[in-house]
């Protein structure tokens, strides 16, 4: 045996070899994305150089036919459509051809395997073959039949596509991604150009297959590309699923400034690629911030409002191996919810500081009035004339009313605030309801002397919640009265709109400034206020009004002057 076919025996047994390592490497990885197509493309390089191994030590041509036929077994014919596979699979994060795709990939191939094992149609490919003595040495000596140029051809289209694919990628890819994509190119290019030396000078000068050699660089750069360029562990496909999937704006800028790559959402935010290519200034001073301040080496943060939207800008400066700032990557961090959030958090506690407030002190007061008028009705019971014991019992009943009134809000807003208010809304009659409740401050209102008026249509229907509409009329009703002098004029009005009823409490009442009237229907302010009769009032009652009406889908609103009495209009659909 010559020292050439030693030679390549040697390199043949440790091409085997590091494939099998590579293998072995990948089925370890086989879940990252287009592992699994690479590991077929090492397999059939493999058993093509077994097969090739086979057929230099045999002596006679039966048994080196035999070494030709298993290059032929998911070897030869496969390694080329493997790598086009491996190529679309690394390039689309593990997303390979659909299994009809594949089964018209291979058919091809398939069809070389068969036509080989086949003593009757391996005519197909060598019309002839016999051996050759060179020195000490035998060869097989072939003449190719159509298929063999068929195959042949089939598989300089495949590496090529292949090597297209990952070419065709190669301008848009940082320079590490770049770096593996040219190792894969060369480990496809590579064995490529030994099949066509040979392929030139097979019956002549070329009597040994450089493809089984080109295959076998092919693996160590493969093996090369693993291991320092991490390979699976880090692939382009990967970068640019993460990258265009944050949902929050993402800007690279390079180190003169200029924007460089944006992801889909800050395209979004910004316009369809406007600002790649220009200076990031630019956009700073829209936003109003000096970009050259927030080039630090630590992480700056910045909040902003850019069309109404409010971002936390995150400024993250880029380092190379050598720790030199090479740019800057930009996030911008859609905060309108938190903001949303925070301000919600912010109203809760208002409200239960509000809940506490009451608790402590407006429901506690009108007790200490019960019972210290109480204590002294027990006390002094029998030096009292019938006048003064009438007169603090009715304070106390007074007192009572009161405090129920309050306590009946108070249960009814904690009910609302906590979702446990039960709604049910149904068309009603408007009317009804007022009625209803002009006969509950019958009393009150001949006592004060305050004249009544209704304006209503009583064939207005709303679909609202009865219960909440009929604490909202209570309320306003109730308000008014006790803000408006002895021989005032109260008057309640329904007028139909289009779609809405608007319901009116209008008074004659002491009316109130513009600064009050800003304060109502706001829970952090904290508006109480005396009747003309000495009456306490809290401000809840229409804290309750506004959330009851904006339930049902209405709005409610007032107009007021200082001297001259309020209005309170609140409307409600007429349908749902």
């Amino acid at each position: 045996m010559t020292g050439i076919a030693k030679i390549f025996l040697i390199l043949l047994i440790g091409f085997t070899f590091s494939s099998s390592l590579v293998i072995y490497y990948l089925w370890r990885r086989r879940k990252a994305p287009g592992a699994i197509p690479f590991i077929f493309v090492n397999l059939s390089m493999m058993i093509w150089c077994i097969g090739y191994f086979i057929e230099l030590i045999m002596p006679d041509l039966n048994s080196k036919m035999l070494g030709v036929k298993i290059q032929y077994t998911f070897g030869i014919p496969t390694v080329s459509v493997f790598f086009f596979v491996a190529a679309l699979s690394y390039k689309s994060l593990g997303k390979s051809p659909k299994p009809l795709t594949k089964i018209i990939l291979l058919i091809i191939p398939i069809l070389s395997m068969i036509f080989m094992w086949s003593d009757n149609l391996r005519s197909l490919f060598y019309i002839n073959e016999h051996l050759v003595k060179d020195g000490d040495y035998f060869f097989i000596e072939k003449q190719w039949g159509i298929w063999y140029y068929v195959q042949v051809t089939y598989s300089y289209i495949s590496l090529a596509a292949a090597a297209f694919v990952l070419l065709f990628s190669l301008k848009r890819e940082r320079t590490f991604y770049k770096l593996q994509s040219l190792h894969l190119i060369l480990a496809i290019v590579f064995p490529l150009i030994c099949s066509i030396i040979y392929l030139i000078g097979s019956n002549s000068f070329m009597k040994f297959d450089l493809t089984t050699i080109g295959l076998g660089v092919s693996n160590i750069i493969i093996a090369l590309t693993l291991f320092r360029f991490k390979l699976f562990d880090v692939i382009p496909a990967a970068r640019d699923v993460v990258f265009e999937s944050i949902e929050n704006g993402v800007i690279v800028v390079d180190n003169n400034d200029r924007v460089v790559d944006m992801n889909p959402a800050a395209i979004r935010i910004f316009g369809m690629h406007g600002l790649i290519g220009n200076y990031v200034s630019d956009l700073f001073d829209e936003l109003k911030i000096d970009f050259q301040k927030t080039k630090t080496n630590e992480i700056t943060k910045v909040e902003v409002t850019y069309d109404d939207v409010v971002y936390e800008l995150m400024i993250s400066p880029i380092f190379d191996m050598n720790e030199t700032a090479t740019g800057s990557i930009i996030y911008f961090y859609d905060i309108n919810t938190l903001k949303k959030t925070q301000k919600e958090l912010s109203e809760s506690n208002n409200a239960k500081d509000k809940f506490f407030s009451i608790i402590a002190h407006d429901l506690k007061n009108p007790f200490f009035g019960i019972i210290g008028l109480s204590d002294l009705l027990r006390e002094d019971f029998p030096d009292l004339n019938d006048e003064e014991r009438i007169g603090m019992v009715s304070n106390i009943n007074e007192l009572a009313k009161n405090t129920y009134k309050l306590l009946e809000n108070l249960l009814d807003w904690s009910r609302q605030q906590t979702g446990k208010m039960e709604f049910a809304p149904k068309s009603i009659n408007i009317a009804s309801l007022i009625e209803e409740n002009i006969k509950n401050v019958q009393y009150q209102s001949q006592l004060k002397k305050i004249s009544v008026i209704r304006e209503d249509n009583n064939d207005a229907v709303v679909f609202a919640d009865e219960n909440m509409i009929n604490t909202t009329i209570r309320n306003l009703i109730s308000n008014a009265l006790k803000f408006t002098s002895s021989d005032g004029v109260l008057i309640i009005s329904v007028l139909n709109k289009k779609d809405f009823v608007e319901i009116s409490v209008k008074d004659s009442g002491i009316g109130m400034d513009e600064e009050t009237k800003s304060k109502l229907f706001h829970i952090e302010h904290n508006v109480k206020s005396t009747g003309t009769s000495g009456e306490k009032g809290s401000g809840l009652g229409l804290l309750l009004c506004k959330g009851f009406v904006e339930k049902n889908g209405g709005k409610i609103w007032v107009e007021s002057k200082l001297g001259e009495g309020s209005k309170f209009t609140f409307s409600l659909p007429v349908k749902i």
